[in-house]
């Protein structure tokens, strides 16, 4: 949506909601992804996060990837769309963690050992007719079978990994994680287990309307943050509405980013909850809905917008614009001494480039390695590079290894800029 820059203040949270019901109803169907709609998501998130939002292919991997971290029932499915996505790519993305949990499915199917530890708590999860595996799928037979043998301890301490931390749950937290109603309620009723404040919290995880049922009379302060939290995680709107209505927590403004849930975030800015510009918003890469929350907070976000940062990461040109001539730091500089004018460079963004030239920015600034970012340029753009001998880029500068724009051109195999430079005088 194309906001008229004069009208931007009248939006609330509400009118985006319905605006971005796209982005929500994908970034939803990736946070409850199940054997059923793997190909439906895809699609999804092809013409929608792709094609109409311009995200970039890695950030979307990295998000299924993450899932994988706290919801292993879906493990293979996650597999499945995680791979439909690479294949976009002409040059695919691997995420180690991702690679090495398909390791482990084809170590299962294949019969083989797996000798880290990390892994094996894997193995054990996927295995067939293991306690945790019975619980994941509600197998209330074979969990029954396995903690009525001889000698088995029901308090035992399960130690696994969630969220890629090395965690101890009791049975009844396995199966509210999960949400294995019928292994649940024989827990409660055979053993008399009690829900922790734990086990209260992954119920909105699990999402299990039964389990959530009980555990909503015992919400209190030293289990509500956690509880709001996995309801964010889970993108079940009705469960965060409910919490943040009856229990409204502070600080939410990272957890609605990282989960990439929109609707929780745009429902806490109505709410007042968030009432300042955080860095971390820009994680939702929509331009211009950024801008609309550069406006809004507009104090906050002159003070907090890191342009290297959004530069690198994010794909937000009307963002960038608007904050350098709203008045944001310009000058900074990552630790290798590389600039805004260097990326602009590095990812073709021309009408910012000349933006953070016309602001005055040092043209022949250079980093760590003495690239200027005329060196940047003549890897990636013939526009970009007629763009900075223009403006006075020093057409022969040197790096610390004596390297030359035109030879960083000609070992790209940019022969455009090569032909641009030498008809400038570069040597």
């Amino acid at each position: 949506m194309a906001m008229n820059q004069d009208i931007t203040q009248e939006f609330k949270g509400a009118d985006l909601i319905r605006t971005y019901a796209d982005y929500i109803d994908v970034m939803r169907s990736i946070y409850q992804l199940t054997d059923n709609n793997v190909e439906s998501t895809f699609i999804k998130v092809k013409e929608i996060l792709l094609n109409k939002y311009n995200l970039r292919t890695w950030e979307i991997l990295n998000t299924v990837g993450r899932c994988l971290y706290f919801r292993y029932r879906y493990m293979k499915t996650y597999i499945k769309l995680y791979d439909l996505i690479n294949r976009l790519e002409n040059n695919k993305i691997n995420f180690l963690y991702v690679e090495q949990i398909k390791g482990v499915i084809s170590a299962i199917q294949n019969n083989k050992q797996i000798k880290d530890n990390f892994f094996r708590d894997y193995h054990e999860l996927l295995k067939p007719k293991s306690l945790f595996n019975s619980i994941m799928n509600d197998d209330l037979e074979t969990m029954i079978y396995i903690v009525n043998q001889p000698g088995f301890d029901i308090n035992i301490k399960m130690k696994k990994f969630l969220f890629n931390i090395k965690m101890q749950f009791n049975l009844l937290e396995v199966c509210s994680y999960y949400g294995s109603e019928k292994c649940y309620l024989y827990l409660k009723q055979n053993y008399n287990f009690e829900p922790s404040d734990l086990s209260i919290a992954f119920s909105f995880l699990g999402g299990n309307p039964k389990i959530i049922h009980e555990s909503l009379p015992l919400i209190n302060s030293s289990n509500i943050l956690q509880s709001v939290e996995y309801a964010i995680m889970s993108h079940n709107i009705d469960f965060f509405n409910y919490l943040n209505s009856n229990y409204p927590p502070q600080n939410i403004c990272e957890i609605v980013a990282n989960y990439y849930n929109l609707e929780a975030f745009l429902i806490a800015i109505d709410s007042g909850q968030i009432s300042s510009f955080d860095k971390i918003i820009l994680k939702f890469n929509i331009d211009d809905l950024l801008v609309y929350i550069f406006k809004k907070f507009k104090q906050s976000a002159v003070e907090k917008f890191n342009i290297i940062r959004a530069i690198r990461f994010y794909n937000i040109p009307k963002t960038i614009k608007y904050a350098i001539e709203s008045g944001v730091s310009i000058t900074i500089m990552d630790l290798n001494n590389v600039g805004a004018l260097h990326l602009a460079a590095k990812y073709k963004l021309k009408e910012i480039a000349e933006l953070l030239i016309s602001h005055g920015l040092d043209i022949n600034a250079k980093d760590n390695t003495g690239r200027t970012p005329l060196h940047y340029a003549a890897e990636e753009s013939l526009d970009m590079v007629e763009l900075l001998i223009s403006r006075g880029a020093d057409i022969n500068a040197t790096t610390h290894r004596s390297e030359t724009a035109l030879y960083l051109a000609q070992c790209s195999r940019k022969n455009d800029i090569v032909e641009f430079l030498i008809s400038h005088g570069a040597k």
